[in-house]
């Protein structure tokens, strides 16, 4: 493994006041998918994207019809969340309170599949399928906490029985779109939003990749995902070209017909998916933000990426507990995070090999990126304000 010798972070901080404005117009004018298409369109279930206003929630951003909960870490049985245990389940907006016990993958796919059933097929239709599992709190039914015994450890098989109960609610919903006439004409994208918790609370796991959720490693970053129907002009293979999950919404709205902002961030890489093609996104940004003054920022441009500062923890290289490979530690300087690092992904997609010194020019011209980039933000809107 390569040393990584730490070097001074560079603090690219921009302030935000005069931009704030700017932010809440845009945010005002911002069209919805709703109002770009004309699909009906079900949300079933995680929505997470913020709840202190009723214009905020799934059914004034675009949605028809909503079930499922606005919070995240709720009781897969009781549906209850927070330190008061509230209940967070609600159709459209009214609480649904007759469901206490029954497992949540198991409701909500039948919820899914019962919407589909009464689905006007003449019509087309947009379901966002945002399943609890696989956070915590680490709940699963018996039966496939069985399919597993040969792991030891109990935190992790119940992880792995999750994981198993989620691809069985899935299947449920696909088998919904074919009893029901939709599957031949259906584009299915499955899609995770960011790498497991390896740690003993919630036993997920990136292994080989480096670090955990919440981090700027790749284990907590680099994420897998697919595309199944029949819209797809190449099929039965890998593709390692570059995309950003913001990329999927123009991507749907351009195939569907409508147009997405030029100003996005977002870029339709529909070529790339169906055909293989290269992908059109050379950039995109991890995180550019500061923690205690001290930057949080990760970019990949190309092949390389560059981190400035903090990276986050856990770090290091975590095997699975039923795995026969070791942990594995970073070197020195490197736990504490404060430091400039690169690496070529390509080559170095575990980033064990700090470039940072052999390459001086690339880190140069990576941060000023990084602060053209930063002077382009805008401040995060808090409710209180």
């Amino acid at each position: 493994m390569g040393e990584s010798k730490c070097n001074t972070c560079y603090n690219i901080n921009i302030r935000y006041a005069e931009r704030k404005k700017r932010r809440e117009k845009r945010i005002r004018d911002r069209q919805t998918w709703s109002e770009r298409t004309e699909i009906g369109r079900h949300d079933n279930i995680e929505w997470h994207l913020g709840f202190c206003k009723d214009e905020y929630t799934p059914n004034r951003r675009g949605f028809d019809h909503f079930y499922g909960f606005y919070n995240a870490a709720g009781d897969y049985y009781t549906h209850t969340t927070g330190p008061k245990n509230f209940l967070d389940l609600r159709e459209d907006f009214t609480p649904d309170r007759g469901q206490d016990g029954v497992y949540s993958s198991d409701l909500f796919s039948e919820k899914a599949a019962n919407y589909v059933a009464n689905h006007d097929t003449s019509k087309p239709l947009f379901m966002y399928y945002s399943l609890q599992s696989v956070h915590g709190p680490l709940q699963v039914p018996e039966k496939y906490l069985d399919k597993y015994l040969f792991v030891k450890n109990l935190g992790r098989r119940t992880k792995l029985g999750m994981i198993t109960a989620m691809d069985d609610s899935v299947a449920v919903v696909v088998e919904a779109f074919k009893e029901h006439g939709l599957w031949n004409n259906t584009l299915l994208i499955f899609q995770s939003d960011n790498g497991g918790p390896a740690n003993e609370n919630n036993f997920g796991n990136n292994w080989p990749l480096r670090g955990s959720k919440k981090t700027l490693w790749e284990g907590g970053t680099r994420v897998v995902t697919f595309a199944h129907g029949p819209m797809l002009e190449k099929t039965g293979y890998v593709n390692d070209e570059m995309m950003h999950i913001v990329d999927w919404f123009p991507t749907l709205v351009n195939l569907i017909g409508g147009e997405s902002d030029s100003d996005m961030d977002g870029l339709n890489l529909w070529d790339t998916i169906s055909k293989g093609d290269p992908s059109p996104r050379t950039e995109f940004v991890y995180n550019i933000d500061e923690e205690d003054d001290i930057p949080r920022q990760a970019i990949r441009i190309r092949n390389y990426k560059l981190i400035n500062g903090k990276a986050g923890r856990p770090d290091g290289w975590i095997a699975p507990p039923e795995s026969c490979c070791h942990h594995d530690k970073p070197n020195g300087d490197d736990i504490h995070g404060e430091c400039i690092r690169l690496y070529n992904l390509k080559d170095d997609p575990t980033e064990r090999n700090d470039l940072s010194e052999a390459m001086p020019y690339r880190v140069e011209r990576m941060l000023e990126r990084l602060k053209e980039l930063k002077e382009k933000t805008h401040p995060v809107l808090s409710p209180r304000e």
